[in-house]
């Protein structure tokens, strides 16, 4: 039983020590775009309302919004980045059900990562197919 609680110690002193690194790097992180990060803010006050989550990756060094909704939101989204002067890798494609990008602009080292989901999607029929199928039935006897 010593070892499992010896176990369980060790394992929750290594969490808590990448926490605190998490916690430093995420420090610096907003130290270092403070100003861009109240920016965006501001500039995003527009389409507030449909945003599902934010956050800071400090992996990829980049802040994560999330939005869902339909077109609208999407060009309004669209509209509020590209008015801060922030170009998307990617455009969306037609008749999809979400769209990512990171968005970046010239003369900031910060990136913006954008997730949608429509919800909007409908099952709409494009054709017919003809299709062999076994049929079965049960015979007793």
């Amino acid at each position: 039983m010593k070892t499992i609680a010896k176990k369980q110690i060790k394992n929750a002193k290594r969490e808590l020590k990448e926490k605190k690194s998490q916690l430093h790097q995420t420090r610096v992180f907003i130290d270092e775009h403070e100003l861009e990060i109240a920016r965006i803010e501001n500039g995003m006050i527009n389409v507030l309302e449909w945003q599902v989550d934010s956050g800071i990756d400090i992996y990829s060094k980049c802040i994560d919004l999330s939005y869902s909704g339909d077109k609208l939101v999407l060009d309004g989204m669209f509209r509020a980045l590209r008015k801060l002067g922030y170009e998307p890798d990617k455009r969306p494609e037609a008749d999809t059900s979400y769209y990512t990008s990171f968005w970046v602009r010239p003369g900031t080292t910060l990136r913006i990562y954008t997730r949608f989901s429509s919800t909007v999607c409908k099952r709409v029929k494009i054709g017919t197919k003809m299709v062999e199928q076994d049929i079965f039935e049960t015979r007793c006897g």
